[in-house]
């Protein structure tokens, strides 16, 4: 259960990211978690017939993806691969429980689709789900005698529920926290020593997981462009018409010499 407070931790901290804008188009994923598997059920077949479970530890799971954003829509397709791993600790069968040993792992390879829902620039909640093949090697034995309890070693159908969220950090990347219940097909049975023809079932797990997204073609953000450093000084305003003619008008010539003040009957006011 530390690790699932640990996870629980990461998730309220990438809360606190602040958004900003991802891109669409191709991406690729990594993503580490906690994984709780339930109890694995057990049914011995010879008499008298019994039903018994195995518990395991909390183990670590380890994805990665590559995926395509859909650019219209806002639906993800991707193709997942991840691996988990768990120590199988407890026998309880006919209301006794013996210390128990061995693993449970399980390997997957899955196809999912998930739709993002926008809550706030920056911020996605999504859901989906998917479906694929998983490889369960499955060996429990009794610790105290290690006879064998049942082997599986086979690839079955395999499927997920998926709910998250994410939070975009920067035009090529996102984080992520989401919840996933898998369930692995592991059914077969085992011709053991101590226990007879013995039947296995399917593993289902509880998944916390986190992780980042890359994307390769990031969304382009256009920016306002800056003003300038320097602005000119505005042109002077046209001057009014009347000034310019009264520039471009000629000073008159002054009278000719002797002319000025004769009357015209001056020339004959002399003597005679």
């Amino acid at each position: 259960m530390k690790m699932q407070g640990l996870m629980l931790g990461c998730a309220a901290t990438l809360c606190l990211a602040a958004p900003a804008m991802a891109g669409t188009g191709l991406y690729i994923g990594l993503g580490a978690g906690w994984d709780g598997q339930n109890d694995i059920r057990v049914d011995q077949f010879l008499p008298p017939p019994a039903t018994g479970t195995l518990t395991t530890d909390d183990g670590v799971v380890f994805a990665g993806t590559l995926g395509y954003k859909l650019p219209e829509i806002p639906i993800r397709l991707e193709f997942e691969s991840g691996y988990d791993w768990h120590k199988i600790s407890t026998f309880n069968t006919g209301g006794a429980s013996f210390a128990a040993g061995g693993h449970a792992n399980v390997a997957s390879e899955l196809f999912n689709a998930t739709y993002d829902i926008p809550v706030a620039p920056g911020w996605n909640i999504y859901g989906g789900g998917g479906a694929g093949v998983g490889h369960v090697w499955f060996a429990p034995f009794v610790a105290a005698t290690h006879d064998q309890i049942a082997l599986t070693d086979k690839w079955g159908f395999m499927w997920q529920g998926i709910v998250g969220t994410s939070f975009e950090l920067a035009p090529d990347a996102e984080v992520f926290v989401d919840y996933r219940y898998r369930d692995a097909e592991a059914k077969a049975t085992t011709n053991t020593a101590a226990f007879g023809p013995v039947g296995s079932h399917s593993m289902t797990e509880n998944v916390v997981m986190a992780g980042v997204r890359f994307y390769m073609f990031p969304a382009v953000v256009e920016e306002a462009p800056p003003p300038p450093a320097y602005a000119p000084p505005p042109e002077p305003p046209p001057q009014p018409q009347y000034e310019q003619q009264q520039n471009t008008m000629t000073t008159p010539p002054p009278p000719a010499a002797g002319s000025g003040g004769a009357t015209s009957g001056g020339a004959g006011g002399g003597p005679q």
